[in-house]
């Protein structure tokens, strides 16, 4: 460990004030990075019919969000065609997604 703080403080003293930005700009992003990572919810534990179920049901302002989009087009599909609208799924959702699929 101390020839490890020898070669920083070395880094340090030879890089004079150029060094302190870059220690401060990394910590910066490695905890902006950290708490994005942290803060991002992925996925939902709920099925598909549930979800179309609480969207359809939900009464109150849009929610912006690609989830959202991707229900609403779907809510919208069921209701425009009966049966399977498994077939039109691939057509309808790539504007959802926004160029993501």
């Amino acid at each position: 460990m101390a020839p490890l703080l020898a070669d920083m403080a070395f880094l340090f003293s030879s890089g004079r004030v150029l060094m302190w930005p870059l220690l401060l700009g990394t910590a910066l992003l490695w905890f902006s990075l950290g708490y994005r990572s942290l803060r991002l919810k992925r996925g939902s534990a709920l099925g598909v019919q549930e979800l179309l179920q609480r969207r359809s049901a939900a009464a109150g302002p849009p929610a912006e969000g690609v989830l959202t989009r991707v229900l609403d087009t779907a809510l919208a599909l069921r209701e425009r065609y009966s049966g399977d609208i498994g077939r039109y799924l691939d057509q309808e959702l790539r504007p959802a997604l926004g160029g993501m699929s």
